[in-house]
């Protein structure tokens, strides 16, 4: 049995304060609750653009 690693992240309000609650990634995205996230972008020198194929696994968006 493949054992599923738990994410925990700081939930925020609509204004992009922080709430103080913590919960586990995949309940804060059932709950429509807030949270940050970062995007990362690599460029080289002839101009293109790094991607990463997300994993045949994610909930969304799988193999993108």
């Amino acid at each position: 049995m493949k054992k599923r690693t738990m994410e925990y992240i700081d939930i925020f309000d609509k204004n992009n304060n922080p709430t103080g609650k913590v919960k586990e990634k995949q309940q804060a995205h059932d709950d429509g609750n807030f949270h940050r996230t970062a995007h990362i972008w690599i460029i080289n020198d002839k101009n293109k653009l790094l991607l990463q194929k997300r994993s045949a696994s994610k909930k969304s968006h799988p193999n993108c």
